[in-house]
């Protein structure tokens, strides 16, 4: 599995996050409580062709969104 480019999220607040689209497959995500690692296993959270672009959206409320093109 090809994965593609991943795009940081560090929130001081929360664990850091990376999401990792496979276009072919859809978005992966991994984390961890320190951004030098160690990382998670990636794991699915949205399967599908084409899915680019994803970023996590959390609002004031404490919902957690994932937002992609």
């Amino acid at each position: 599995m090809a994965m593609g480019f991943g795009l940081p999220l560090c929130d001081t607040t929360r664990t850091n996050f990376t999401s990792n689209p496979d276009p072919d497959f859809g978005i992966y995500l991994t984390k961890a409580t320190n951004p030098a690692g160690p990382w998670s296993a990636p794991v699915l959270v949205e399967a599908g062709k084409g899915l680019i672009d994803p970023c996590p959206l959390w609002d004031d409320d404490g919902q957690t969104y994932l937002v992609h093109g």
